[in-house]
């Protein structure tokens, strides 16, 4: 009878096996924890991000300004953020009820009209009020002007608009 020799088998490949996945493990947490990290927000970048999406009401009573159309009175009659703003115009007296459209930009140049959004006034009472949205979010802070046009009249009127962060 012949005795048969074993080779050893070797104890190294189970324990080679587990320290390659736990090493792969912490490599995954370590990928994760970096990913994390990169795109976290604090509250106060979400609650800042969220607030310059929603937009925010505003009412700028043009009543009582007087329209300008090549005057260069430079004083800026209503104030509006550079953000999203669904503004409610109070139209100056006599205005027309319909469809306006409503520009911001830097110069009285209708080639250089930035912003501008669609409206339709009614009148409440003795005031017709125009409400739209003007996305100015995308405007740098300084002074621009905002003009209204009747669909039946092709006549321009500028107000001075001063754009703040």
């Amino acid at each position: 009878m012949e005795l048969r020799q074993e080779s050893p088998k070797p104890r190294n490949i189970p324990l080679l096996a587990g320290l390659t996945a736990l090493a792969t493990l912490v490599l995954v947490g370590v990928l994760f924890l970096a990913y994390r990290l990169h795109t976290h927000r604090s509250p106060d970048e979400v609650a800042q991000q969220d607030s310059s999406l929603s937009p925010i009401s505003e009412t700028v009573d043009l009543s009582t300004a007087a329209a300008t159309r090549g005057s260069s009175n430079e004083q800026a009659f209503a104030t509006l953020p550079a953000r999203t703003v669904k503004v409610t115009l109070i139209l100056p007296a006599l205005s027309e009820t319909g469809s306006y459209l409503v520009t911001v930009s830097r110069t009285r140049q209708p080639d250089q009209k930035e912003p501008f959004s669609e409206g339709t006034a009614l009148q409440k009472g003795q005031q017709t009020l125009l409400e739209t949205t003007l996305h100015l979010e995308h405007l740098n802070p300084g002074a621009y002007y905002l003009s209204t046009t009747h669909e039946s009249d092709e006549t321009v009127y500028y107000y001075p608009l001063k754009i703040v962060p």
